[in-house]
């Protein structure tokens, strides 16, 4: 039975998984035209996807890889804060799962961001909507297992293009 289970609540492909997976997280109706699908850089069998959801909120799914195929884990949403003019600290929308840390920020161009030291991967918003124009960026960082053992602060730190710290933040 369990092996039944597992070969029809899986899928053979990460893309399959996420474009065709029942996403009970997501806003009735829903539909996934635009999605970013990361492979871990520490195992095969974990993957990560970024989709907008129909509320712009930024969803997070967490795939890992069963003995039939790939299936959700995990399910994490952050909400951009309302546009304002007085811009909001680099880090006011940072989420931490198990294995990454990721957020949103507002600016008219990168930041670098960095996770204890090490530099955090940067992606424009319009990739996964391209109708928004607003001046976003989402950014995730997959924590190295050791981190994850000792369970090891995370210091995070934004830099504007002149290496001038924008923000910190210590989780």
């Amino acid at each position: 039975m369990t092996g039944i289970y597992e070969y029809t609540s899986t899928h053979r492909s990460i893309e399959a998984a996420v474009f065709k997976e029942k996403h009970a997280f997501f806003e009735a109706p829903y539909s996934i035209n635009h999605a970013k699908i990361i492979q871990s850089e520490l195992t095969s069998e974990k993957a990560y996807s970024f989709v907008v959801t129909s509320r712009a909120g930024l969803q997070l799914s967490i795939y890992t890889k069963g003995w039939f195929g790939w299936k959700m884990s995990a399910v994490s949403i952050l909400y951009p804060s309302a546009k304002n003019p007085s811009s909001p600290p680099v880090f006011s929308e940072t989420s931490v799962d198990s294995s990454l840390v990721f957020g949103l920020y507002r600016s008219t161009e990168p930041i670098r961001i960095h996770v204890n030291g090490q530099p955090a991967h940067t992606i424009p918003y319009q990739q996964l909507r391209p109708d928004v124009s607003e001046d976003l960026y989402m950014w995730y960082y997959e924590r190295q297992p050791d981190m994850l053992e000792i369970k090891d602060k995370v210091h995070l730190t934004a830099r504007d293009v002149n290496g001038s710290i924008v923000d910190r933040l210590d989780l």
